[in-house]
């Protein structure tokens, strides 16, 4: 790909899903080719990356987290999310709007949450502390999740304590009450879901993110689930590689 980057051009923010850690982002970061100063992946607390710092664990307060990060960069952002992380970068974009130019939400759930009942988050919250339960989960959501990564991320996410996660499920799915009104984000915004997700659905995203944000541009990539930047990272790259393009001033 070429160099969509040159000094002065947007800096990319990534932020990963529940129970994932930053290095999930590296099969699109390496499609990208793009330069190590223009890349910083957030490792949110109490996940796979950081999985003994102890809570108490907020949508807030991940957001304040990353606007922190946007705080020691001097260039534009774009910032990237992933599920809970598409919550987390509406957060922290309205809170620094000087400082975003752009939003890309991949497999996004919606910032007021998916309301769905404790029955059928059950079995989702009790994956903590177990590889074999996270390899499932994954793969249900995510036939194509390739190994290694499948096995990587796993373990990785074993060493999340059991009530950690399960409190990450109730923040991603209870959301907070400002998304249930207009987004206070201005600027434009991609949207990227997998044809196969069974969370991601095409009409919770309809309901719950596309009428909220005026003007995003949806992307529906075939043959891919939830977790369509560990399934194919070619093609996010590409999408994303497009979207930062078209904010880039032509030299």
């Amino acid at each position: 790909m070429a160099d969509l980057y040159p000094d002065g051009a947007p800096t990319l923010v990534f932020v990963h899903g529940v129970l994932d850690d930053a290095a999930i982002w590296h099969g699109v970061t390496s499609a990208l080719q793009v330069p190590d100063g223009k890349v910083v992946a957030v490792d949110l607390a109490g996940m796979s990356g950081r999985p003994d710092e102890p809570g108490p664990y907020s949508l807030d307060g991940y957001a304040n987290d990353v606007v922190t990060a946007l705080d020691g960069i001097s260039t534009p952002v774009v910032l990237v999310g992933h599920s809970i992380g598409a919550q987390i970068v509406e957060l922290a974009a309205v809170a620094r709007p000087d400082k975003v130019v752009g939003l890309v939400l991949i497999a996004p759930i919606p910032l007021a949450g998916t309301q769905l009942p404790e029955e059928a988050v059950a079995p989702l919250k009790s994956v903590g502390g177990s590889v074999a339960a996270l390899r499932a989960s994954r793969l249900q959501a995510s036939p194509n999740f390739p190994e290694p990564e499948l096995t990587r991320i796993s373990e990785a996410g074993a060493r999340i304590a059991p009530d950690a996660a399960s409190a990450f499920v109730d923040l991603w799915n209870f959301g907070v009450p400002k998304g249930r009104e207009a987004t206070a984000f201005s600027g434009p915004v991609l949207v990227i879901r997998g044809e196969a997700d069974p969370l991601a659905t095409g009409e919770l995203i309809e309901a719950g993110v596309m009428r909220r944000f005026g003007g995003a541009t949806l992307n529906t990539v075939g043959a891919a689930g939830h977790w369509i930047h560990g399934e194919q990272p070619a093609t996010v790259a590409g999408l994303l590689g497009q979207f930062v393009a078209g904010l880039t001033p032509a030299r």
